[in-house]
């Protein structure tokens, strides 16, 4: 009998879609080196008690704010309720993936401790984004399943950056670069499913490694630049409006960083110099995006057969929402 390859170096993940974790029975151990706070009940009101850094915990029960979890004490163990946040590294992304080979687990982030080893056969899902090389992820093992951390590295091609440096939004008022944000002078259609902005010279990037998908001019949307992406399984399309200038043609490959054109105020949508970025599930060669749809919240909306992604939300975590 041969033994299984086994990889302490990051694994090469293929990131999926969305997905949802079963936690009933899952060993933990809480995110960094202090004690926490356990409660009474799942209001988080009554202390109970505290969890120790070194404390192994069952998770009994995976609602809510605050999971009912079992851990050790002196007299043996206790039942109480955590705030989940203390367990997951980022308590709204879960993503099934698959990896290239088997990889070993840690306890924790700081990866200085063993925890077991997760196989490529395991129904893995990764309950951060890679960060620093590292993520946390929740896998099967005889009787339940472990949260822990491997070492990793996304099939992407490329990391996503914000296509201007020095980069500001260009709504008087705003959130999230205008992203989800409500403006009055657009009739019917509201919300932005974009970014808005401006930076440096005025020089517009690729904001990830692709191939342009499209150029041409639109009577809404100016100049723009369509460019084709992998993220993950998936493919996607960044999009520049409104450009006075673009310097790349359809099938050109362009890497992130890469000038593709300038920002300015084409287009009847235009009402002053900036660059409309959008992410899409899907091509509209002829430059035709919305730039507004009707109300909706998060970081993706599906509007007339197309979803919309929040590039902050892309650039930040290059993945998917």
């Amino acid at each position: 009998m041969f033994a299984s390859t086994l990889s302490t170096f990051a694994v090469t993940v293929s990131v999926g879609d969305d997905g949802t974790a079963n936690f009933t029975n899952a060993k933990f151990y809480i995110l960094g080196s202090s004690n926490v706070t356990t409660y009474t009940s799942s209001s988080g009101t009554t202390v109970s008690g505290s969890i120790y850094p070194n404390d192994l915990c069952t998770v009994l029960s995976a609602t809510g704010t605050y999971w009912k979890v079992s851990y050790p004490t002196s007299n043996g163990s206790k039942t109480a309720y955590c705030n989940k946040s203390n367990i997951l590294n980022n308590t709204s992304y879960c993503k099934r993936i698959s990896m290239g080979e088997n990889t070993t687990v840690y306890t924790k982030s700081d990866m200085s401790t063993h925890f077991g080893t997760v196989y490529t056969t395991d129904t893995i899902y990764m309950l951060s984004p890679i960060s620093s090389g590292k993520a946390q992820i929740i896998y099967p093992t005889s009787g339940g399943y472990k949260i822990g951390w491997i070492y990793a590295a996304t099939t992407s091609s490329s990391t996503w950056r914000y296509p201007m440096d020095n980069y500001y939004c260009t709504w008087s008022s705003s959130t999230n670069l205008s992203w989800g944000n409500y403006n009055s002078n657009s009739s019917g259609r509201n919300y932005h499913v974009g970014i808005d902005i401006y930076g440096t010279s005025g020089k517009v990037y690729a904001a990830a490694t692709g191939t342009v998908a499209a150029v041409g001019f639109n009577s809404s949307n100016g100049n723009y630049v369509v460019v084709e992406h992998r993220i993950g399984s998936s493919t996607v399309y960044s999009f520049y409006a409104h450009l006075s200038s673009y310097s790349v043609s359809k099938g050109n490959s362009v890497s992130a960083g890469q000038q593709i054109g300038v920002a300015g105020k084409t287009g009847s949508a235009a009402t002053g110099v900036h660059l409309h970025f959008a992410i899409i599930d899907s091509l509209n060669s002829d430059g035709g995006y919305y730039g507004y749809v009707t109300s909706f919240s998060g970081n993706k909306v599906t509007y007339s057969g197309r979803t919309f992604y929040n590039p902050n939300y892309v650039i930040s975590y290059n993945a998917l929402p």
